[in-house]
C-alpha cells in the first residue's frame, strides 16, 4: 500500500501539489494540519489521546482527540472527519472550526533536521459521550483519557507540559481563564 500524499501549499495556503511526509518535512514545505477536540457536555470533560512514538513528530505526549495531515485534494473538514474516524473510530460528529493559525518549527528527529511549516485548523465537537462509541486505533493511539478543563489547564502549567504544541495552543486560546 503506497503512502498517501499530503497537500503541499504555499505560505498563503494555496495548494501546489502532493508530497510525502518525509519530502515535506525534510525540505521544509508548507502543508496542512487538522486537529479535532471532542468535549462531553454531560461530564464537562475533554477527550485526549496519547501519541505513540514515531519518526515524524513528538510521541508520548497528550494530544487533541485526533489530528493529522490533509491529503492532496482534500478539504480541511474532510481531513478532520477522516482522521477522527481513523484514529478514534468515531463517526458522525458535527465539527465547528474554532481556530486557524500558522506554525514554523525545526526539530532534529532520527539525526535529521525536520521542518514543520504548517497551516493548522482546529475543530470542536460538543457531544454526549454516553451515546458515542470510541474504538481507538492501536497503531495510531497509545492511550485515551477524559479530563476536565481545570485538569487540562493544570497539565499545561507544568514546567514541562506533557502536551503536544497543538493541544497547548488549544488550551491557551480556547480554554483560557475568563
Amino acid at each position: 500500500m503506497s503512502e498517501a500524499l499530503i497537500q503541499v501549499v504555499d505560505e498563503n495556503d494555496a495548494p501546489l501539489r502532493g508530497g510525502t511526509m518525509d519530502e515535506v518535512q525534510l525540505n521544509g514545505f508548507w502543508h496542512r494540519i487538522v486537529r479535532v477536540e471532542v468535549y462531553d457536555t454531560e461530564t464537562d470533560r475533554w477527550l485526549l489521546q496519547k501519541v505513540p512514538k514515531n519518526p515524524y513528530y513528538d510521541g508520548g505526549l497528550w494530544n487533541t482527540t485526533s489530528s493529522g495531515h490533509v491529503d492532496v485534494g482534500e478539504s480541511y473538514l474532510d481531513a478532520a472527519i477522516r482522521e477522527t474516524e481513523e484514529e478514534m473510530g468515531v463517526i458522525g460528529l458535527e465539527l465547528r472550526e474554532v481556530d486557524r493559525y500558522k506554525t514554523e518549527q525545526r526539530k532534529i528527529k532520527r539525526g535529521k533536521e525536520r521542518t514543520y511549516l504548517r497551516h493548522n485548523v482546529t475543530y470542536l465537537a460538543r457531544i454526549s459521550a454516553s451515546s458515542m462509541v470510541i474504538i481507538p486505533n492501536q497503531e495510531e493511539v497509545q492511550e485515551i483519557i477524559w479530563l476536565t478543563s481545570d485538569e487540562l489547564r493544570a497539565m499545561r502549567l507544568q514546567s514541562k507540559p506533557p502536551l503536544t504544541d497543538g493541544l497547548m495552543r488549544f488550551v491557551d486560546t480556547y480554554l483560557k481563564e475568563a
